[in-house]
């Protein structure tokens, strides 16, 4: 269980789940891939739970010849989105199945997939709604929406919380009016029940009537990024458009990935700016521009940033995928 015990993923899936089973399990205090691969051959670990960036790492020590763990059977997703290439990649490397799962640290596991649902399914997909959990598609205005399409995703079921303590002005952003939680996911629902998360909410940037997930311009421009492990990270602050018909993207650890404008649609900038890093927020971006000489953008109404929770603590994110 490479996912720290204080986690819930760890807490859970980990040290919990062992006690029930009655089954040993195999803790690290310091993740080291090599190392993990040696301690699941030695003690035939046939299961894990675990963030996308433990599985990429396993894939690779693999692939660059490190011995497969013969007894594991099933690897379970969860914690960050799978790049559906990287869960092919993995069950053919490892000889395990990979399947995806959602969850959050409000609801505990919600959707899995399972070993004996067809591969594009078990990895390509979040899995299905567990015994008990209920899943939704809704439009902005609270709507179920059609199989397929994608809205704004939210649950029910036995494990979910019953609100952020102390806080009520949260709690009440949490729930719809009949008492399901809202993940601050945007999903879609197939004919079959799997679940597939596409992105989140607040990442959508909505720019004359037109949605842009933020999710796809992150994925387009890091692709081609051999390094690209932690999937929240920036590992490309730079890239070049052409102003022709083409335009090409680099890195410092890859050669230039140039196609035409039709094979990137709609998300084409309007206008850059050149920075030295990537700003968290305002205030460093403000920082950012001064260092540099350059003009500070004037702050829209209401500001950029999410002001702090009384006390000056920022409030808890809510949704995604276990931690």
């Amino acid at each position: 269980m490479p996912s720290p015990l204080a986690h819930q993923t760890g807490f859970l899936y980990g040290m919990w789940l062992s006690w029930v089973l009655g089954v040993p399990e195999i803790v690290q205090r310091t993740w080291n891939a090599t190392r993990a691969l040696e301690v699941l051959n030695e003690w035939e670990g046939t299961f894990v739970q675990a963030a996308t960036p433990f599985l990429t790492d396993l894939v690779r020590e693999v692939e660059a010849g490190a011995e497969v763990p013969h007894a594991l059977r099933v690897f379970v997703a969860t914690g960050a989105a799978v790049p559906r290439a990287l869960a092919e990649r993995a069950t053919r490397v490892l000889g395990a199945t990979v399947c995806g799962a959602f969850g959050t640290t409000e609801t505990g596991l919600a959707a899995l997939a399972s070993p004996s649902d067809p591969a594009a399914k078990a990895w390509g997909t979040d899995g299905k709604a567990l015994h008990g959990v209920s899943l939704r598609i809704v439009d902005d205005d609270g709507h179920p929406v059609a199989a397929g399409q994608e809205g704004n995703f939210e649950l029910t079921g036995p494990t979910v919380f019953d609100g952020y303590l102390e806080r009520p002005d949260l709690s009440a952003e949490a729930f719809t009016a009949d008492g399901w939680y809202r993940t601050g996911d945007l999903a879609t629902l197939d004919d079959d029940g799997y679940l597939r998360i596409t992105g989140r909410v607040r990442d959508v940037i909505n720019r004359g009537g037109e949605k842009v997930p933020v999710s796809e311009i992150e994925a387009s421009c890091c692709i081609g990024i051999p390094q690209w492990r932690m999937s929240r990270s920036w590992r490309c602050p730079t890239r070049a458009w052409a102003s022709g018909p083409a335009h090409s993207q680099c890195s410092p650890r890859s050669e230039p990935d140039v196609r035409t404008a039709a094979e990137v649609p709609r998300r084409l900038p309007r206008r850059q700016e050149l920075l030295a890093g990537a700003p968290r927020d305002r205030r460093r971006a403000a920082a950012q521009h001064r260092r540099q000489g350059a003009e500070v953008p004037a702050a829209r109404a209401g500001g950029d940033t999410e002001a702090p929770a009384a006390g000056g603590r920022t409030p808890p994110r809510q949704g995604g995928h276990p931690r």
